[in-house]
C-alpha cells in the first residue's frame, strides 16, 4: 500500500507543532543589531557569492 505523505505531514505538522523553525545565529539587542542582521534584500549577498565564483574570462 502505498503511503500518503500529505497526510502523515499534516500529521507530524501538528504533533511536532510545525515542522520548520527559524533561529536567529547572533545576539539582537537592539534595533540596530536587528537592522545588521536582518537584511530582506538577499541578493547583493547572493551577487557577491556568483561574482567571486566566476572565471576572470567571464
Amino acid at each position: 500500500m502505498a503511503r500518503n505523505y500529505a497526510e502523515e505531514s499534516l500529521k507530524k505538522h501538528y504533533e511536532w507543532r510545525g515542522k520548520i523553525e527559524v533561529t536567529q545565529r547572533v545576539e539582537v539587542k537592539d534595533r540596530e543589531d536587528l537592522s545588521l542582521a536582518y537584511t530582506p534584500a538577499l541578493p547583493p549577498p547572493a551577487l557577491r557569492s556568483r561574482r567571486m565564483s566566476r572565471s576572470p574570462t567571464t
